[in-house]
């Protein structure tokens, strides 16, 4: 998230959905677990080049992203590096469902919040009350 509260780019693995704290190192992790030749084990830079390599030096076609979620596991044909590639769609819906659980976590943050102060105020009063004073 950015400092003034904003909504910044979510930096997400499409395969498997896991956050990083920036592309860099997403691109490491899709490098790792999901371009990795599952016979010798060299890691690619795309899904492409791993189906690549597959073909001509296994002789074996890729049907399966490796370590990819059930629903992308088949979305061998889907080009995504980084955050660069992700379907359209696919990404606005991913971004959407992050606002709304980043805003019922900030409601949940906030009624703890008043929970707490209105525990620990002594008399009961509300927030933000004015209590009467008393003269000596």
């Amino acid at each position: 998230k950015g400092g003034d509260g904003e909504d910044a780019l979510r930096v997400y693995c499409w395969y498997c959905e896991r956050q990083f704290v920036d592309e860099r190192v997403l691109v490491l992790h899709q490098k790792e677990k999901h371009f990795r030749c599952l016979r010798c084990h060299k890691r690619m830079h795309t899904m492409h080049g791993l189906r690549i390599h597959s073909e001509k030096i296994h002789a074996v076609q890729v049907h399966v992203v490796p370590n990819a979620s059930r629903e992308r596991e088949k979305r061998v044909d889907v080009s995504v590096l980084g955050m660069t590639g992700i379907p359209v769609d696919e990404h606005q819906h991913q971004q959407d469902e992050r606002r709304k659980e980043d805003a019922k976590h900030q409601q949940q943050h906030q009624h703890k919040s008043t929970d707490d102060a209105l525990q620990e105020n002594k008399n009961g009063a509300p927030i933000g009350s004015i209590q009467a004073g008393t003269k000596n």
